[in-house]
């Protein structure tokens, strides 16, 4: 029974790898965090898989191996429940996800899996879960609803200038939203009416007209969210996390303005990076908005496919980032309530995440998971969110590469590794130092 037990545990492995990629990583790469509940599974993250095989890979972060030593763990999804005993709640969600992939072919963003994660706890929950799910999918089914007529009533001004109607040539989406409080089956049934006759005079299929008008004005609205005039930021949930970021870039500024040296500096640069995605994020809402309201893009394949592309695109890199980016709002929150030196902690660290700096990390070896007996080891670079500078860093680079080919079973080769390691370690605690002792008011301790 021993033994079973023992083979069961392991053979997830099979197909695992502890690895980080050599070359610069996009977005996507980082994974979206799915948000399990069980033991071990808290901080599992999903991605798109990198094998024709599977849907979706799970990706472990700092995963702590036989060795204690920290590295991404990854395997495919279906491997999680082979992995951990899923309880009711994360196996829903884990079928979701996977039921989800299947019909998208693998696409995954933090808004799919936010909705995903809201659906299940609506169903599921606590009663406070229950209500605040709830309250969350009602905003965005409006945010959904509202691009959706604003679309059906550019379409209806379209044909109403073409068939000499007067009525359909004023209408709008106000008219629309009221009509729709009213009697939702007439819209819908206009929506059809509208996507047949122009889908007639232009040779495309109605129901396929209809289709790509619902779907993509559905998977636009976040985007579009960013630009609808809406200067309170409450409307979306893109807009709402665009809305944090511009109070963050504010702080942050206001934060530089009272420091002097290196911690200046550095809030200064956190505030330049800030302000430069706000303003890629705005440029780009509007034009996917503008992509969106226009009707022959449904229409021309040329620019169906363009419109098809530049959404995706920037939807998969402007929810990304605003999560990376939610993340520092809230550790910034925190921070302000535990007092000075926990603000500049956090902007030390912010700083280290922003687009300058790429992160080695350590090799590892689990000789112990690999059933082909050959040790997994992984040497990488690891870059965080990054909307400022394009450029990798080949020095890096080459050295991470030179790392892969030494043998991890080389003792001298792992003395010179951890020799390497612990200087690194050292040189980081010294800048450390360095930052905390000017905010002290002293000066930089002098090197040896």
């Amino acid at each position: 029974m021993l033994g079973f037990c023992l083979i069961r545990a392991l053979v997830p492995f099979a197909n695992c790898r502890v690895t980080l990629l050599a070359k610069k990583q996009d977005f996507a790469d980082r994974g979206v965090y799915v948000g399990f509940r069980g033991r071990g599974l808290e901080a599992v993250r999903c991605r798109k898989a990198k094998t024709e095989n599977d849907v979706y890979e799970a990706l472990i972060v700092n995963w702590s191996g036989d060795n204690s030593r920290s590295g991404d763990m990854i395997m495919p999804f279906m491997g999680l429940k082979d992995w951990r005993t899923l309880n009711f709640f994360d196996e829903t969600l884990f079928l979701a996800v996977q039921d989800y992939g299947k019909v998208t072919q693998g696409y995954m963003d933090p808004l799919v899996m936010r909705n995903l994660r809201l659906k299940i706890v609506a169903d599921h929950g606590d009663e406070f879960e229950v209500s605040q799910a709830q309250a969350a999918m009602e905003v965005e089914e409006r945010d959904t609803r509202e691009t959706f007529l604003e679309v059906l009533a550019l379409f209806s001004r379209d044909y109403g200038a073409r068939a000499g109607d007067e009525q359909l040539r004023h209408v709008t989406r106000k008219i629309l939203m009221r009509l729709m409080s009213e009697d939702p089956d007439t819209v819908y049934k206009l929506a059809r009416e509208l996507a047949t006759i122009m889908g007639r005079l232009s040779g495309a299929s109605g129901d396929v007209l209809a289709r790509r008008i619902e779907f993509y004005s559905e998977f636009a609205a976040p985007i579009c969210s960013l630009v609808s005039g809406d200067n309170s930021r409450d409307i979306g949930y893109l807009s709402r996390q665009l809305g944090e970021l511009e109070k963050l870039a504010d702080e942050i500024k206001d934060y530089a303005g009272l420091k002097r040296g290196e911690l200046s500096t550095f809030a200064n640069k956190i505030y330049e990076n800030a302000q430069k995605f706000v303003d890629y994020a705005l440029i780009k809402a509007q034009d996917i908005q503008a992509l969106i309201l226009d009707n022959t893009a449904y229409i021309d394949p040329v620019k169906f496919k363009a419109m098809q592309k530049e959404l995706k695109e920037n939807r998969l890199y402007i929810s990304f980032a605003l999560d990376g980016w939610g993340g520092h709002s809230i550790r910034w929150a925190k921070a302000k309530l535990e007092g000075a030196d926990a603000c500049n902690d956090v902007i030390v660290d912010m700083y280290r995440a922003m687009p300058q700096p790429t992160k080695e990390l350590e090799e590892v070896s689990l000789r112990g998971y690999d059933t082909k007996g050959a040790g997994l080891r992984t040497g990488s670079v690891r870059e965080m969110h990054s909307w400022d500078s394009e450029e990798r860093d080949d020095e890096l680079y080459n050295r991470v590469l030179q790392g892969k080919l030494q043998s991890t079973d080389d003792p001298e080769a792992k003395k010179h590794r951890e020799k390497e390691r612990q200087k690194a370690r050292d040189e980081s605690k010294a800048l450390l130092d360095d930052v905390l002792n000017l905010v002290a008011g002293g000066t930089p301790a002098k090197k040896p």
